[in-house]
């Protein structure tokens, strides 16, 4: 199955490139951007072993940390 890839396109993510604030990001583009780079994590190591859960809260975190450190 081909999966399309949206946004900021293929490879590897370190961190997401996102410019928004906790404070102008709805829950649901919040949820969004944790899928997307939680599906980013499973890809990289090519669907083999892991936990989604465990990419899901990898991702999470990221984003948080990601959306905590971006300029106003």
């Amino acid at each position: 199955m081909a999966h399309s890839k949206r946004g900021t396109g293929g490879g590897t993510h370190a961190a997401a490139p996102w410019k928004m604030t906790p404070l102008t990001l709805s829950p649901e583009e919040r949820r969004r951007m944790i899928a997307e780079t939680a599906y980013y994590l499973a890809e990289r190591r090519a669907f083999q072993g892991g936990d989604p859960v465990r990419d899901w809260l990898d991702a999470e975190a990221q984003i948080d940390e990601a959306l905590t450190r971006s300029p106003m």
